[in-house]
């Protein structure tokens, strides 16, 4: 047995995640790996491989949460009422599934023509109808579960429908958003009747049914298997899931469960003969009947198991003898209670005992004490356990108070009061207080002789004992619950202990008592953790920026370099279109065959197109030219120093060369800027004329030519500029670090 503790304030956010967090996400996860194929198949990105990881990995843990946890709900012997609360999980647990898979395909079909969308209607209102085929049933506990189920999967089939339909007409989109909220307002309205009339009419056939509770059991199920109706497993569990609901006389004589387990002796069947036997404390006899079946069945799965764990559970609750799991317990508990106490005793004996030996006699007490207040819950009336609690409490942990509770409580279990609190009984007469209303039970939870008229309704002997003795039962589990009077307390004390005036003086004192140091060790905690906190979030936030700052000045340096190179490119291009299109360019076949034989895609191309490739080469630099100006105005914007930066592209001292007629006229100065601007202007103009023997007389690549060195020559100021500005970051990152080397070490001293 280990020591496994949950602390309560964590079953809130468990079940939240549980009930609320894990259906929603199921959805947004699952859209999530679908669009990421989606953009994956259109446009190659390789990006979208970690949405779709991290989504699919997302929407498989979200899906098998849900699914395992309305499982085990499903399967629990405590009894929750709600809208969707139901025993019968079929349909809720594949509602998930059948709607994920349409939203995952809806997706993937979306790359295919509109007309694809109908296969995956037609497959969702096919396999949502097999699915959900088990609703018919009314398995929820409440009719307006029915009602919502029925209403919104009926809807969805109908809008399926309305959207195959619309797909060949032409209609406005409005009325589309428009037609799912009007058909689902009529299915909720539809449904309402169609499942309060069903339930009405199936109470009113239950009441009719007459069984005369003297007739022998052959008898009654010869009236059952005359009845068409119950003919079938699923109505017949429909009808007494009614009768459960409605306390009809029909479930709580317990006829119809039997005869369904006869003829259906199915390990769902079985179970849920379990599960309705297991909220009534009086029908031990019958739960063990059944309980023994169970254990005979192989191939149970999990959320199964578990039920027939929890059942066991209960049964070891309710029994008031000792069987043989109680004593083996109680034997494994005195050996670890004698360990500790020997451990205690080594303590107080070796002169040279260290730190460490304190932290080994509090894990060893800590496991025993669990384990004992594990022990006390699952046998609360078991006066021996209350007895050798007690006595691990006065040796191992001279916790004296809770000593003499435990050896209170172990007098109590001897004059027959009761220790036990039957949550599974409890959850019933919370969900349907109508079994107390109409004195079909009485609050032990026994069917009264009265309304029960079954023949040889005999009590076990065990539930007598536990249930019946006395009317004062204590819910308590733990000693901590009992509080005792000064005259008792005195009393026991003085049976157990000597000096007990003075032991008990002197553990209320203490009992509370803690160094004044522990308090101040709260606040430096919590301060310790806002420090930490903070420093981490400014570590990160400083190396966050130092990484983009490094990587935004080599992303200038590439923009502004891919913009020169593609300019060149394009440059060069109208000197080989010249050369292709009037036969000087004489070693063109050797140049083909050596772009054959290169398997990257060639960056120019010389062929009939070379027009468009001159134009795409431009279009690319001033891109990049264009990525590189707005990157400098972000940094303006930051209040970043881009002075030099600037300057080597504003001020005017490059000289610039105007052509007429074919030769240069004149020259101005300019800015680079201005310049690489022309240059983009004049290359696009150089693409389209027509390549012959009079091209170098056309002005457009006469400006070219004679504004191509000095744009070069000029250009490389920019990249200097760049340079020192990457030079002063680091100079300034430098500074800081030289900062930080010398503030942490003297805080991690201070603190």
């Amino acid at each position: 047995m280990k020591n496994h503790r949950l602390i309560k304030w964590t079953l809130t956010p468990f079940k939240f995640i549980f009930d609320i967090i894990s259906p929603i996400m199921i959805y947004p996860t699952c859209a999530i790996v679908g669009n990421s194929i989606r953009y994956l198949v259109l446009t190659k990105d390789k990006m979208n491989w970690i949405y779709l990881i991290v989504g699919l990995i997302m929407f498989i843990y979200f899906f098998a949460l849900n699914y395992f946890g309305f499982s085990l709900y499903a399967h629990s012997t405590i009894f929750i009422k709600s809208p969707l609360s139901c025993f019968d999980l079929r349909a809720l647990k594949m509602m998930p599934f059948v709607n994920s898979a349409f939203l995952f395909f809806a997706f993937i079909f979306s790359l295919f023509d509109s007309w694809a969308m109908i296969i995956v209607q037609i497959a969702h209102i096919a396999i949502g109808l097999i699915c959900y085929y088990s609703i018919i049933y009314l398995p929820f506990h409440t009719e307006i579960g029915n009602i919502l189920f029925l209403s919104v999967n009926c809807a969805g089939f109908i809008n399926d429908i309305i959207m195959i339909i619309l797909h060949f007409l032409d209609i406005k989109k409005r009325i589309g958003l428009i037609i799912p909220f009007v058909i689902l307002v009529l299915c909720l309205v539809i449904f309402y009747f169609v499942v309060h009339f069903r339930v009405k009419s199936l109470i009113k056939f239950l009441t009719e049914l007459e069984i005369n509770n003297d007739l022998k059991e052959e008898e009654k199920f010869a009236i059952f298997e005359s009845i068409p109706f119950f003919q079938s497993e699923e109505k017949a569990k429909m009808s007494l899931h009614i009768g459960f609901t409605n306390a009809l006389e029909i479930f709580y004589t317990w006829s119809l469960l039997r005869y369904i387990i006869v003829n259906y002796n199915s390990v769902n069947t079985i179970l849920d003969g379990i599960r309705y036997t297991s909220f009534f404390p009086g029908e031990s006899r019958l739960l063990n009947s059944f309980f023994i079946n169970i254990t005979t069945k192989r191939g149970l799965s999990l959320s199964q198991r578990f039920f027939v764990f929890e059942v066991y559970k209960v049964k070891t609750i309710r029994q008031s003898s000792v069987s043989n799991d109680a004593n083996s317990r109680l034997v494994e508990l005195k050996s670890i209670s004698n360990q500790c106490f020997e451990d205690l005793i080594s303590f107080w004996i070796n002169k040279n005992a260290t730190v460490s030996y304190f932290e080994m006699l509090a894990a060893e007490n800590g496991k025993a004490h669990a384990k004992w207040e594990e022990s006390i819950r699952d046998y609360p009336n078991n006066p021996k356990f209350a007895d050798e609690y007690c006595s691990y409490l006065i040796e191992c942990e001279s916790n004296y108070i809770d000593a003499l509770k435990m050896k209170h409580r172990a007098d109590c279990i001897e004059l027959g009061k009761n220790f036990a609190s039957d949550v599974t009984f409890k959850s019933l007469a919370r969900s349907y207080p109508v079994y107390l209303k109409k004195k079909i039970i009485d609050f032990h939870g026994n069917l009264k002789r009265g309304t029960r008229r079954q023949a040889g309704s005999a009590r076990n002997t065990e539930n007598s004992a536990i249930n019946g003795t006395t009317l004062n039962s204590m819910s308590s589990s733990t000693a901590s619950g009992l509080e005792l009077d000064a005259e008792v307390e005195d009393s026991l004390a003085k049976q157990l202990f000597r000096q007990s005036a003075i032991r008990l003086g002197m553990h209320r004192a203490l009992a509370n008592r803690k160094s004044s140091a522990s308090n101040l060790m709260i606040f430096s905690g919590i301060f310790a953790l806002i420090v930490g906190l903070g420093s981490f979030i400014g570590l990160f936030a400083y190396i966050n920026g130092y990484a983009k700052q490094r990587s935004g000045s080599l992303t200038y340096v590439g923009q502004i370099s891919n913009s020169k190179f593609y300019l060149d490119l394009a440059i060069v291009g109208t000197t080989l279109k010249f050369a292709y299109f009037t036969g000087r360019f004489k070693n063109y076949e050797l140049f083909r065959q050596l772009e054959d034989e290169i398997e990257t895609e060639p960056l120019l191309s010389v062929n009939k197109d070379m027009s468009h490739n001159i134009h795409g080469n431009a279009i690319k630099s001033r891109t990049f030219f264009s990525r590189f100006l707005e990157s400098l105005a972000v940094l303006s914007n930051q209040g970043k120093q881009i002075y030099e930066i600037a300057s080597s592209m504003m001020v005017n001292e490059v000289p610039f060369y105007t052509c007429f007629s074919g030769l240069p006229s004149n020259n101005v100065t300019s800015s680079i800027k201005a310049q690489q601007s022309y240059l983009f202007f004049a290359v696009d103009r150089a693409s389209y004329h027509t390549a012959n023997d009079s091209w170098f007389h056309i002005d457009e690549i006469c400006e070219i030519m004679a504004n191509q060195p000095s744009f070069s020559q000029y250009s490389f100021k920019i990249f200097s500029s760049l340079n020192n500005h990457q030079d002063a970051l680091c100079q300034e990152e430098e500074n800081t670090l030289f900062l930080l080397m010398i503030i942490f070490p003297i805080v991690l001293f201070a603190h």
